[in-house]
């Protein structure tokens, strides 16, 4: 018996380690009929050797090896629907959100999404009480806890930067960095403070904040700058620099984003 079951073990994932793959075609591979296969396949998933999609493309969900988690997804992302993407993608370029922030609408549609969006309870530590927050899959629990409650040395850089006005940018300055950040994607730049600006960006028109620092090497304290405005706008961020050397940038995950240019 249990040669039998090594036997299919090495048969599903030497297919599975050329990529993802539905329940129909493992049966072929496998020799089985397709109830058998799915009976075969929840038991290498409940013992952690294969994983599979909460979400079925059609009848079948993707089953995959870990290491391929991310090819597994992308072909499950051509079975939803124009606002399932919509919502992964405005999800995606937040990195974390608050559960009651979204609509009636966006709150139903993440319930079949667990694939992609996964929901944690945290405290606000402004607040103290417990808050339910949606986030990108990619994120690691280090960054959803620097974007929801920023380092203690942020807290203060966060606080003056709120105090702050946006000032629109006068239209007679729109050249050099605004130039530069149009030819990277980002529209509507509103001024914030030097070489730090608020744009629309992506297709959804997000707001989120550009740096343009193009000082050699890009620095710890460069990017947690950038970290505090991130903070005190609550979205993401993006650095337009020239630099190859960038240090410091790995305590704030996804929430900081580095675009190399010139």
């Amino acid at each position: 018996m249990d040669a039998d079951i090594n036997e299919l073990k090495s048969r599903i994932t030497g297919f599975l380690s050329r990529g993802p793959n539905f329940i129909v075609d493992i049966s072929e591979n496998i020799e089985k009929d397709t109830m058998q296969t799915a009976a075969i396949l929840d038991y290498f998933v409940a013992r952690g050797e294969i994983s599979k999609t909460e979400r079925k493309f059609g009848t079948s969900p993707v089953y995959f090896l870990e290491k391929d988690r991310d090819a597994a997804l992308s072909r499950l992302l051509d079975s939803l629907n124009p606002n399932e993407r919509s919502i992964i993608s405005k999800i995606k370029s937040a990195g974390v959100a608050k559960l009651d922030e979204l609509s009636p609408m966006e709150r139903y549609l993440i319930q079949g999404l667990g694939d992609f969006i996964k929901k944690i309870t945290a405290a606000d530590r402004d607040t103290g009480r417990k808050v339910d927050y949606i986030y990108y899959y990619k994120l690691s629990l280090d960054d959803i806890r620097n974007i929801i409650n920023p380092p203690a040395k942020e807290q203060k850089t966060v606080a003056k930067l709120r105090q702050k006005t946006v000032e629109p940018l006068p239209k007679a300055s729109a050249g050099g960095e605004i130039a530069l950040l149009e030819q990277n994607g980002f529209t509507d730049p509103e001024k914030v403070d030097k070489g730090v600006y608020l744009c629309s960006y992506g297709p959804h028109a997000l707001k989120v904040i550009a740096s343009i620092i193009e000082k050699s090497p890009l620095k710890k304290k460069d990017i947690a700058k950038v970290a505090g405005y991130s903070s005190a706008y609550k979205t993401v961020a993006f650095i337009l620099t020239k630099t190859d050397k960038v240090s410091g940038k790995k305590p704030y995950g996804n929430s900081i984003n580095i675009i190399k240019i010139g």
